[in-house]
């Protein structure tokens, strides 16, 4: 074929992914497929109408040849294998979904019928012999080290490799009773705060992961848990199983990342399949059977579909996917190791449901995947949709499975006596987070905005490569300058706080504004900070209250509960107390704990809401159990004193320990008093002493009084007249009254 004609020719390729047939494209069309990456030179394309497979390498060469008039041997491709379907010439052909393109293959030359004498014969079956034993025992060595299959661990938890994912993946859920065994071993608690269904939807109802609200045996999936507690969970696990020589030391378990875990899930739309609705069997979803006295009235459920299970399902009743993992979709959500970022989930489904487009910032909320029991919409049950939450909430369709890896963090240099637990090949296996890198790598270096961007966050957070602020401001600024909102919003954080770059306030506003301006809530909300503090900008109450609210209507928790604190103090906008009320009560509903704390203190003083102390009780208590210390101080209070509960002087020595040993010295100061009076607890006073001191050193002028006292009479410490005024004298100079007395 002639030069311009082949120029003009059609050319058709199958896609590796889809294995559908592309095309057809001219010559231009498919070099630009291989310079953006989607091709390379060695693919194989077919002429539209034609029967043979060439590759653009090979039609270059051709061309080459055809102008210097030089002829070429003829290329024997063979047409790549699409999906399930064998060649209909190649009876031996794979159906795996993977091919690889094969190389040009130069004609043989004719064989001459070369002869050997007797010596060389020998030789050579010798060193053929020597060849065959190599290469069995290396065969052994592999199989036995590195490809075993299947994995059980102590607790029966089985595990099985994925291809094109480093490690054994669980082949289900972590079930209630591996859990259970971890908190009876180590004391772990995880009851506080969990979001449970009601018929009043998804409220803290006291239920936990032991009695989530309904029944479940120790083959359930265990829920209701937080992204820590599976950290702790498999923390505990790992070192439990090297102790017992069931792992090696260099592996762990820990979570799968967000992309182990579309590897694992497949290609198809929904974990079933691709249509809708789910067919029989398909999993455990929010099925007519779901309809039950808890079920609220405006919680929807996939019509005429029944999976037998109003809530979760014992693990493994439903069919296994192609890689043996049962309820990659439904059961409960599985948490993931990734900060969750709202560019992982597609622009469309993101404007269909808008609050995937709150992710803080990306460094906010961890990675959930699968849908579960509750989901019946069919956007939200596909295999990529990702949803997002902090990483300490609990709510009881919230669930995890485990993955055992090999750690990769062995320094290749240190030679074959460090390397015999993992196996002497381990440094030639690049890991499945590098291959990642290198392919976000080279696409930001083409100038991809999304991938520069989580190639900053890599950097920033050290994943897949060593942690550098500097890097990760590089291309964060690469991105911002290409107009990306959240990193500029980073871009201005790192200015901010001095990270990876030179500390500069008014240079971070400058970032804040860009992202701010492009409707992005938590620049709007940073800019709102420097305006309230007057921090890099000229102080402006109203300007600051103007970037909350506009953060604050697009539902950002924080920005919410800094406007309603605007409302309550009357600062850059007039004062109004129900309006404050309105917006806590917003921070508050999404376990905002600090707007579920001022919240209380609404309701405890009548303050824009009618004075009511058990809702006052309410929100505390929302906020102590996420372990805000003020909150349970102010719980503790409560208890002690009746107020909207009866009196519990246990209960309130428990809240004012738990605010206390967080550093608190309100609730310092208080547990001191409870333990000096034994009010709650056994009378200590020596005990009672260590937690003055810790209130007094942090300048608590109540804990310095009684602290001077002690020393001036000899209680319980050394009596010491110079250290018992010298801390009456500190307490009097904030102006505690009954320190100030005593030098008058």
């Amino acid at each position: 074929m002639k030069m311009d004609a082949m120029e003009k020719q059609k050319y058709n390729f199958i896609d590796s992914k889809s294995g559908q047939m592309q095309g057809p494209f001219d010559l231009l069309s498919i070099r630009q497929l291989v310079a953006s990456g989607k091709l390379t030179r060695q693919t194989p394309i077919i002429e539209e109408d034609g029967d043979e497979w060439v590759s653009l390498e090979l039609i270059e060469k051709n061309t080459l040849a055809q102008s210097e008039n030089v002829a070429l041997p003829t290329s024997e491709w063979a047409p790549p294998p699409i999906p399930g379907i064998l060649p209909k010439d190649n009876l031996s052909a794979t159906s795996s979904d993977a091919w690889v393109s094969p190389p040009p293959v130069m004609s043989p030359a004719p064989r001459t019928g070369m002869q050997f004498d007797k010596e060389t014969k020998m030789f050579l079956i010798v060193v053929g012999a020597v060849v065959l034993l190599c290469c069995v025992a290396t065969a052994i060595i592999y199989w036995a080290t590195v490809e075993k299959k299947e994995f059980t661990n102590s607790l029966g938890m089985k595990f099985v490799r994925v291809p094109g994912v480093e490690g054994m993946f669980s082949v289900w859920e972590t079930r209630v009773g591996d859990f259970e065994a971890f908190v009876r071993a180590t004391g772990y608690d995880a009851t506080a705060g969990c979001f449970t269904l009601g018929k009043d939807g998804f409220k803290r109802h006291g239920e936990y992961w032991k009695n989530p609200g309904f029944m479940q045996s120790d083959t359930h999936p265990v829920c209701g848990v937080s992204w820590e507690d599976a950290q702790a969970f498999c923390k505990w696990l790992t070192e439990k199983e090297r102790r017992e020589k069931k792992i090696k030391i260099t592996q762990s378990y820990r979570l799968p990342t967000d992309a182990e875990w579309s590897v694992a899930v497949g290609e198809t739309k929904y974990p079933w399949g691709n249509q809708w609705p789910p067919p029989k069997g398909a999993g455990n979803y929010a099925s007519e059977e779901a309809k039950d006295g808890r079920w609220p009235d405006n919680f929807g459920v996939i019509q005429s579909y029944r999976d037998g299970y109003a809530r979760t399902s014992p693990v493994g009743s439903f069919t296994a996917n192609r890689y043996g993992l049962y309820d990659m979709g439904g059961n409960v959500w599985e948490w993931c190791e990734d900060w969750c970022r709202k560019e992982m989930n597609s622009l469309e489904l993101r404007r269909q449901f808008q609050f995937l487009n709150d992710d803080e910032g990306g460094t906010a909320y961890r990675v959930l995947r699968g849908s579960s029991w509750e989901n019946f919409d069919s956007e939200l049950v596909r295999s990529s949709c990702r949803f997002g939450n902090h990483p300490y909430i609990r709510f009881n369709f919230y669930g995890f499975r485990c993955v055992l890896v090999q750690q990769n963090e062995v320094n290749c240099s240190q030679g074959k006596k460090d390397l015999s637990e993992i196996g002497d090949n381990s440094c030639e296996n690049v890991s499945k987070r590098t291959k990642d890198i290198l392919q976000i790598t080279e696409r930001a270096e083409r100038g991809n905005i999304e991938a520069q961007f989580e190639l900053g966050m890599c950097y920033a957070d050290g994943n897949g490569v060593p942690k550098d602020l500097t890097e990760a401001v590089k291309w964060f600024r690469k991105a911002a300058n290409q107009g990306y909102a959240a990193a500029q919003n980073n871009l201005g954080v790192c200015y901010y706080w001095g990270n990876g770059v030179a500390k500069d306030s008014a240079e971070a506003v400058k970032w804040f504004r860009k992202a701010a301006d492009q409707g992005y809530a938590r620049a709007q909300y940073d800019l709102g900070l420097r305006y309230y503090g007057g921090d890099g900008v000229a102080k402006d109450s109203a300007e600051a209250v103007k970037w909350f609210r506009k953060a604050a209507v697009q539902g950002l928790a924080q920005a919410q509960y800094n406007l309603g604190l605007c409302y309550r103090d009357g600062n850059g906008v007039a004062k109004d107390s129900a309006e404050a009320v309105k917006w806590f009560r917003k921070a508050a509903d999404q376990g905002y704990a600090k707007a579920q704390y001022e919240l209380g203190f609404c309701y405890g003083d009548g303050d824009g809401v009618p004075k009511d102390l058990t809702e006052a009780m309410k929100w505390f208590r929302e906020a102590a159990d996420q372990g805000y210390a003020e909150a349970q101080n102010n719980l503790g209070l409560f208890y002690r004193d009746g107020y909207g509960i009866a009196k519990d002087s246990t209960e309130a020595a428990k809240w004012f320990r738990r605010a206390a040993e967080q550093g608190n010295e309100v609730a310092q100061n208080n547990l001191a008093d409870c333990y000096w009076d034994g009010i709650g607890v056994p009378k200590n006073r020596e005990l009672a002493i260590e937690w003055y001191k810790k209130s007094a050193e942090q300048g608590y002028a109540a804990a310095q009084f009684q602290l001077g006292i002690a020393y001036l009479r000899g209680e319980c410490v050394s009596k010491n007249e110079a250290v018992g005024v010298e801390w009456l004298r500190k307490s009097a100079e904030q102006g505690y009254e009954k320190a100030k007395a005593c030098f008058r």
